[in-house]
């Protein structure tokens, strides 16, 4: 059989780096190749930076195994990817099909219950912020089985997600993935799922506490609705699978926006506000809550219906628009915490916001929301809350300080702290976690941009599951994340924004696609759901998978020349996720043990 050796030239979008890489090319009778991959790595044709390790083309020819194996409980969800490459021929139109999954006495899981998509990529740069930078194509977009094109000497990963219904009886199945070619190339992999007698909790009944916040105007754009069809069927229709997916993940958070453009342009696609303030002739204000009725009641239709959080008393650049009848036309006004007047409208606002809540009965479960605003401010927003509605209306804030040790916190009713400020081995934020548990307040984790792990399109995936894991190690609620949706300009082309990484303003794509990442952000979500159903069940096992988590070593982050977080290769974080999971495995097995 003849071989040659041949260059392999990768290079930046804007030319700035380029890399070489000899390999050598073997003549074969079939160039279409594949193995199963983790799901832990991005797979790609040359790892074109240093900062993230990903999996090339060099290490992917030398990989062989064609069978997955893997576990899930009934109602769960387990994923796989697998990886084809081409050798010195390009593949045209690939295909995929899965057959039914089959167990032992006639017991099967069907076909329609196994997604197998090819992961399509982005372009993404490195730094902070991304755009401009020199960028690599990261696969990463999930949901489309259209068939590809692979190149020569290119490299096609394959997401596979099996969805285990309830009744599934407990035990092992095994089925095929194949991959073939318009040339008659093919590629069959075994898969092999071991269905444990266990039963995920239905997700109305998850305890983690998932916000990931919501941009409607995003959504209405990338689907070409106008201004003029905003709030109406039209804009419904579009959003409603979009958010479906939302749901489907565990969401308890509706983002409501009560004044205009709270962030202060920070997305691609500004917030206005939810609710229309006029300024009467008189100098008095009126609101009129139509938009923002219609957007909680669409949003609790599907099942988002634990907590509304109203931004922003307390917002980036205190923006207020209102229409002033007396000079027929908008008008937007600063009006900071410490200007004389906003006491005065905010509590004009309040008293309007407040008796309007009761009447829908959404009273008890709305929030005036804050993002990264000092304790300060938030405590004297809070002091007008209290007063004008008895207590009932709450606050919630996204803290981008540690200040756990302030008793004033306990005046915040759901808290979320930024994972970079978190001391690491204290166990400070897991007994403050505790103590407002104690008092029924909310405290969660979340990252953002200049955080690791994280879940920006260049983070490997196994991050995503990490981050879930350290929400278990400090005892919080769970999750919050900025933002689901508020999409950059042509999120297909690529994720670079001009204030944020690559990717960190939106875990998904337009059109109702799953991402990589959001996958292995559920995964770890359900992992934590299972953590907490075995230690209600069996404390000590519950104890056992605590101290394990405890193990969890600090991973620190570094800074890349762009100023973009990178890995400082302290930790291996798949190492580290895969040895969390083995323990959870491990432990719902003693529970199964157990209880036949």
């Amino acid at each position: 059989m003849n071989s040659e050796r041949l260059s392999v030239t990768a290079m930046s979008e804007d030319g700035s780096s380029e890399s070489v890489r000899e390999i050598e090319a073997t003549e074969g009778r079939e160039s279409l190749k594949g193995a199963v991959g983790s799901t832990d790595m991005h797979y790609v044709v040359e790892n074109l930076f240093d900062d993230y390790k990903r999996v090339d083309y060099n290490e992917i020819v030398q990989m062989a195994e064609k069978t997955w194996r893997g576990n899930a409980w009934k109602g769960d969800r387990a994923n796989a990817q697998l990886v084809l490459w081409s050798t010195n021929q390009g593949q045209e139109q690939v295909t995929l099909s899965a057959g039914d999954l089959k167990g032992e006495n006639n017991h099967n899981i069907d076909g329609s219950r196994m997604s197998v998509h090819c992961v399509k990529t982005t372009k993404a740069a490195r730094g902070n912020p991304s755009q401009g930078n020199p960028q690599e194509i990261i696969p990463d977009i999930l949901g489309s089985t259209d068939p590809v094109n692979i190149e020569p000497f290119s490299v096609q990963p394959i997401w596979i997600s099996i969805d285990v219904p309830k009744d599934t009886a407990a035990g092992w199945y095994k089925g095929h993935v194949t991959a073939t070619s318009a040339s008659g190339d093919s590629v069959t992999f075994n898969c092999e799922l071991e269905v444990l007698d266990l039963t995920l909790p239905d997700i109305k009944d998850w305890v983690f506490f998932l916000d990931l916040w919501q941009n409607p105007y995003a959504v209405a754009r990338v689907n070409n609705i106008s201004s003029d069809q905003l709030w109406i069927k039209a804009h419904f229709d579009a959003m409603k699978p979009h958010y479906e997916m939302l749901a489907a993940a565990g969401q308890k958070v509706i983002t409501t926006t009560v004044t205009y453009d709270p962030w202060n342009a920070q997305t691609y696609d500004i917030y206005d506000t939810m609710v229309k303030w006029t300024k009467k002739a008189d100098g008095t204000y009126e609101f009129d809550f139509d938009i923002f009725d219609k957007w909680v009641q669409f949003m609790m239709d599907l099942g988002i219906n634990k907590q509304i959080d109203a931004y922003s008393m307390v917002s980036w650049a205190s923006k207020i628009k209102y229409y002033d009848e007396l000079q027929n036309q908008e008008i937007t006004e600063i009006v900071s915490v410490t200007d004389p007047s906003w006491s005065g409208i905010w509590r004009t606002f309040l008293e309007a916001f407040v008796p309007h809540l009761e009447e829908k009965g959404w009273l008890d479960i709305t929030y005036m929301a804050n993002d990264e605003r000092s304790l300060d401010e938030m405590i004297k927003a809070a002091d007008l809350i209290e007063e004008v509605s008895g207590g009932r209306l709450k606050m919630s804030a996204a803290m981008n300080y540690n200040n756990l040790n302030d008793p004033r916190l306990d005046r915040i009713h759901n808290i979320s702290v930024g994972l970079i400020y978190i001391e690491h081995d204290s166990k400070q934020l897991y007994s403050v976690s505790e103590h407002r548990r104690s008092l029924g307040l909310i405290t969660t984790i979340y990252n953002c941009v200049g955080h690791y792990p994280n879940s920006f399109i260049r983070s490997n995936p196994a991050e995503s599951v990490w981050v879930m894991w350290y929400t278990m190690r400090h005892k919080t609620d769970g999750y919050l994340r900025w933002a689901f949706d508020s999409f950059v300009e042509n999120p297909f082309e690529t994720t670079d924004f001009k204030t944020w990484e690559s990717g960190d303003s939106a875990q998904v794509y337009p059109g109702v696609l799953s991402t990589v990442r959001f996958e292995r952000m559920k995964e770890g979500i359900r992992d934590a759901i299972k953590v907490n159903y075995i230690t209600e069940q069996d404390s000590a096992l519950g104890e056992a998978i605590e101290k394990e988590i405890w193990k969890m070593e600090a991973v620190g982050f570094a800074v890349d020349p762009y100023n973009g977080v990178k890995d400082p290769g302290k930790v291996n974080i798949p190492q580290t996720v895969n040895r969390l999971k083995a323990v959870l495995d491990d432990a719902s097995k003693q529970l199964i043990g157990a209880v036949h």
